[in-house]
């Protein structure tokens, strides 16, 4: 059964007892499989060993690496902000922002 990204950190801090070796946490967590958006499930080892971090010293630097090595599967929407492009909104949005000041 796969889990989500977020619960992995809790899974590294379970099993593991960092200062640990990126072959120990493969060999020990490395078949775990991390949900993705596509449906497509990678394991956590497939993940780590696109890394080249050997040794972790903590459970959250175990994470950190897995997540800056995830592919884009992972991602949700690319390229999404939920945030309003000044430069589409209308020409009197801009004059009704400066009447109200």
């Amino acid at each position: 059964m796969a889990i989500q990204e977020s619960e992995a950190q809790e899974l590294f801090e379970e099993e593991l007892d960092p200062p640990v070796d990126r072959e120990t946490v493969i060999e020990q967590v490395g078949d775990r499989e991390i949900e993705t958006q596509g449906g497509e499930n990678d394991t956590i080892g497939e993940i780590l060993e696109r890394s080249e971090t050997e040794e972790f010293e903590t459970a959250d630097d175990i994470h950190t690496t897995m997540m800056n090595y995830l592919d884009a599967d992972h991602v949700g929407r690319e390229n999404y902000s939920d945030r309003s492009d000044s430069q589409n909104m209308p020409d009197d949005a801009d004059d009704q922002d400066e009447e109200s000041l």
